[in-house]
């Protein structure tokens, strides 16, 4: 969409502050982007009562693990008897994993079970935290493929070994990244296991890790962003794939982190707050908060996205994980501003209008507000974290709730904008585009000038008059609209019907939109073509698919007149009788009484009718032939048919002819136009109805004569 659309000096103008659907001119706090619509950020919730046992649960001393198969199965460690729990996800029926787990060392046994990953949708990774290493499962059949770390288990701080790895990460190139707790380590493999010593030794260089805890991978399409938890600093660690430190924030949360899940636009976190304030909460990537889970207040020892719209959270113990709604909350409160806007030209402009398109559910709530001036180095003061985002002494608001910010402010170059959000936490407005109108005339502009004498000393009239625009300001919008819904490049594909059916366009049921948008668009040409030999054509060959020819015998067709031996050239030609003229059926002025009347043989025409005896045999006829080729068909001919009625002048008779493969000279003898060889004859006895030098061959190969085709069958 374009930004911005103006006229000339004192001509109407607006600027969209949503380009692209990015609102590429707009900051925003508390605010996510959702399909080009900008509503309150989302927080998970729980849908319905917490599980009773989640208030008895102590904290967590480390990470448990949960992850989700490809077929929508939640698998989760047991800590209390070291064993791996699955989930179906059509039943909700929980059981163990089978030959999976128990307390021991020996392989497929556990010891205080770490974070889960459900590798390529093929392998299960389980960090076997208290033998310092990492079984590698077959997802299918649950055997064990492989062994990563101590052998025997022993805790190492070797590259490729492990003292308590605690969590597991995937990248979308297979690259598994293990959390190896007691070496304060974050170490990288290959799919198949294959240390990766680059990876933490780049990262060790640049951060210091205190006591990681979580890891999680977020693909971007410049490369995987890999996101570490560290609990003993609170803070979160992100780096890049080749191990160079992007950022190092602390996390707004009160204490004890474990769990981490990231998407895009949001980072969730376990907050296990000691003594209580137990939850789960959204951070900003730079560490901030943005609010708690909505009906969640429990332990959290590990988060995964379900691939659902949900956050699993699972509390530690031998509980199963409880499933949490993204965006099934919003924050309360939320604000964007941009500006400056009207920098594509220095001419002073009368701001007008701000027009948003926006939903508001019921415990929703908006407001616009607007600063003009005319330097872009001095922006209007905002105060996003602030409980008065946009001072009064610098913004000029709008009524709250409304869609419509009638402007009075004064004329400047430029205009900054912004917008605050609000809700109670269960609802969120969406807005979709906001419009800045500027230099627009006026219902003051339609009265007698006396009307507009002194408007600056009593503003009634002309706020009263904006009262009233603004109640048909969406009429208005709508009718301006209209050019777009008649656009056959443009219309909505629902809409193209409508259009076909009001130019009366005879369109098949199984056009697909590009056809019918074509067909559309040249039907004003073809209109100019109507009942003429060429639109003809062109219509039997977009409606019907057949590719005819439309012939007028009138236009072929000349009478013959003797011509001198010293008359031009042209009507020396005419006189070719049997070429190119024939002979008139009457004189062309009728019968003449004492001349050429004929008694029961002649009739009488007026001035008007001169000539018409002479073409009334080929007048207002046309041939259309019909080629019978591979697409030929009774049903098309009788589509031609209904067609041509339909097309043909109400004053014209036509004949459809079919075009067959024969060749005989003096019919269908026209070279490129209807004459085509057809194949060869079969052989036919003497006993049938064949006529000899017709049609009959008695066998042997038809010789190239033309007319000739009959050929001697031997045993004939």
């Amino acid at each position: 969409m374009s930004a911005t659309q103006h006229g000339g000096a004192g001509e109407p103008g607006f600027v969209y502050l949503n380009r692209d659907n990015a609102w590429l001119e707009l900051r925003w706090r508390d605010l996510d982007l959702d399909g080009g619509r900008l509503r309150l950020s989302g927080l998970p919730a729980l849908a319905g009562p917490p599980p009773d046992a989640l208030a008895g649960l102590e904290a967590p001393t480390g990470p448990a693990g949960v992850a989700v198969a490809p077929d929508g199965t939640v698998l989760y460690t047991n800590l209390v008897d070291a064993t791996v729990l699955r989930i179906g996800r059509c039943d909700g029926s929980q059981r163990p994993v089978a030959c999976l787990g128990g307390e021991g060392e020996e392989p497929t046994r556990l010891r205080d079970p770490g974070g889960l990953l459900v590798h390529s949708g093929k392998r299960l990774l389980v960090a076997d935290t208290g033998n310092h290493r990492v079984q590698v499962f077959d997802l299918a059949t649950l055997q064990l493929l492989a062994v990563w770390g101590a052998e025997p288990p022993a805790p190492s701080q070797e590259p490729g070994r492990f003292d308590r790895p605690s969590a597991l990460a995937a990248d979308a190139s297979g690259r598994v990244y293990v959390v190896d707790r007691g070496n304060r380590r974050v170490q990288r493999f290959g799919a198949s296991g294959q240390l990766d010593a680059g990876f933490w030794a780049t990262l060790d260089g640049e951060a210091e890790l205190d006591d990681p805890v979580d890891v999680a991978v977020l693909d971007r399409p410049d490369g995987p962003l890999v996101c570490i938890l560290d609990h003993g600093r609170a803070a979160l660690l992100l780096a890049d794939a080749a191990g160079h430190r992007v950022d190092d924030r602390r996390l707004e949360v009160a204490g004890d982190p474990f769990g981490l899940a990231v998407t895009g636009a949001a980072v969730y976190v376990g907050d296990n707050e000691p003594g209580g304030g137990r939850r789960v909460v959204r951070l900003r990537f730079d560490g901030s908060l943005v609010g708690a889970a909505r009906g969640y207040a429990g332990p959290v020892a590990a988060l995964a996205l379900d691939g659902r719209g949900g956050l699993l959270v699972h509390p530690g113990s031998s509980g199963p994980p409880v499933r949490l709604a993204l965006g099934g909350a919003f924050v309360r409160q939320g604000i964007a501003w941009g500006g400056p806007f009207g920098g594509f030209t220095k001419l002073t402009k009368a701001w007008h209008r701000l027009a948003a398109t926006m939903e508001l559910p019921a415990g929703a709530h908006s407001q616009l507000f607007v600063h003009t001036g005319d330097d872009p180095d001095v922006p209007p003061p905002v105060n996003p974290a602030g409980p008065d985002h946009f001072p009064a002494s610098a913004w000029t608001p709008g009524p709250p709730d409304l869609a419509q910010h009638l402007l009075d402010v004064p004329d400047a170059t430029l205009a900054w904008v912004g917008i605050r959000f609000g809700g109670e936490g269960t609802t969120s407005p969406a807005v979709e585009q906001v419009r800045l109108e500027f230099d627009n005339g006026t219902y003051l502009d339609h009265l007698p000038a006396i009307y507009r004498e002194d408007t600056t000393a009593d503003p009634f009239l002309p706020r009263y008059l904006a009262l009233v625009e603004s109640g048909f300001g969406e009429v208005e919008d709508e009718t301006r609209g209209l050019g777009r819904l008649l656009d056959p490049a443009a219309a909505p594909a629902p809409f193209l019907a409508q259009l076909a059916r009001w130019l009366a366009l005879p369109v098949s049921g199984d056009w697909d939109e590009a056809e019918l948008r074509a067909a559309v668009a040249a039907a004003y040409a073809e209109a100019a073509a109507g009942g003429t030999a060429r639109g003809l054509r062109a219509a039997l060959r977009r409606y019907v698919g057949v590719d005819a020819l439309v012939e007028e015998p009138v236009v072929q067709t000349a009478w013959w007149a003797l011509a001198g031996e010293d008359g031009p050239e042209v009507e020396r030609d005419t006189s070719l009788l049997g070429v190119t003229t024939v002979l008139a059926g009457a004189e062309p002025q009728g019968a003449v009484l004492g001349s050429t009347a004929t008694v029961d043989r002649s009739h009488l025409i007026e001035g008007a009718d001169y000539g018409a005896p002479l073409f009334e045999e080929v007048a207002y006829r046309f041939t259309v032939r019909l080629y019978q080729g591979g697409s030929y068909s009774e049903q098309r001919r009788r589509a031609v048919e209904a067609l041509l009625e339909r097309e043909q002048p109400a004053h014209t008779e036509h004949l459809v002819c079919r075009v067959e493969p024969r060749l005989t000279v003096g019919m269908q003898s026209r070279v490129g136009v209807d004459a085509i060889v057809g194949g060869e004859p079969l052989p036919t006895g003497l006993d049938g109805d064949a006529v000899l030098g017709e049609r009959l061959v008695l066998g042997g190969r038809p010789a190239g004569r033309v007319g000739m085709t009959t050929i001697l069958e031997a045993s004939g």
